[in-house]
């Protein structure tokens, strides 16, 4: 039961982090800045926060620079 239950938050906190990505999609910007500072193209962030790729250190990256903008919001 503990497992199934560790999925379903796995799960969980995977489509919130899904839901956010494509809620803000309309911010400029946030792809370049990304792979800049990761030295990555911004086709892969666009892919990763599409949900067509994934990459852990992208997501990551993505996601902090979303709570930045949300913060400054």
């Amino acid at each position: 039961m503990r497992q199934k239950n560790s999925s379903l938050s796995s799960q969980k906190r995977l489509k919130q982090d899904q839901t956010l990505l494509r809620n803000h999609r309309e911010h400029i910007g946030v792809y370049s800045r990304v792979a800049e500072q990761l030295k990555v193209d911004a086709s892969l962030v666009s892919r990763v926060a599409s949900g067509s790729r994934n990459n852990g250190t992208v997501l990551q990256a993505l996601l902090k620079e979303l709570a930045v903008l949300r913060r400054a919001a």
